[in-house]
């Protein structure tokens, strides 16, 4: 879906710290992703997950809710 908005050029990262899992995508519309690239936004996503490390955890209620809503936005 992504290629029809031009963006034909993806990575993904994902983390694991002992548990705790972050995981994002990123695009662009003209040129893979240089190592570089994914360097930067490897260290931007684990910032970002250290930051969220210690957030409160969800309750069964909103846990269900993000679950239904990534069902819905990615199928």
């Amino acid at each position: 879906m992504a290629g029809q908005h031009g963006l034909r050029f993806g990575a993904t990262v994902a983390l694991d710290d002992g548990g705790s899992r972050s995981m994002a995508s990123f695009s662009r519309n003209d040129r893979e992703m240089s190592d570089l690239d994914l360097a930067a936004l490897t260290s931007d996503l684990r910032k970002l997950h250290l930051d969220t490390l210690g957030a409160q955890v969800m309750t069964p209620e909103v846990h269900e809710t993000l679950r239904q809503m990534s069902v819905y936005l990615t199928h």
